[in-house]
């Protein structure tokens, strides 16, 4: 089932998607890190119990990742491929190209056709 947002509808979604935003941020960042720590765990061959705590924190993190990205899917929006931070809002016929564009960290929600800023 395709999920429509007009303006309002779609306004009205930002705290959400602040909240899933800054999710995906933040786990973002700690996978990056984890998975930095594990390549140079391996290369220095350090304890293995200390290896496997760090492989299951990267396996908690990115599946509350997977959680998050669910969430946007299930309101019906997406991550935007070409700009990891922005999530696509699809407009009231359903459709992604007829819809909004909001990025993390910024109040505004843009159309996505024209990347006007909707007040």
């Amino acid at each position: 089932m395709n999920k429509a947002y007009d303006r309002s509808h779609a306004q009205r979604l930002l705290p959400l998607l602040q909240s899933i935003g800054t999710e995906i941020t933040e786990r973002t960042h700690e996978v990056r890190i984890l998975q930095g720590r594990i390549a140079l765990h391996e290369r220095r061959g350090g304890d293995l119990e200390n290896l496997l705590d760090l492989k299951a924190t990267l396996a908690s993190h990115r599946r509350e990742l997977r959680y998050a990205q669910t969430e946007l899917e299930r309101l019906g929006c997406s991550l935007d491929q070409n700009h990891p931070l922005r999530i696509l809002i699809p407009g009231a016929d359903g459709q992604v190209e007829h819809g909004f564009a909001w990025e993390a960290n910024d109040p505004t929600l843009r159309r996505v056709s024209t990347g006007t800023v909707i007040t």
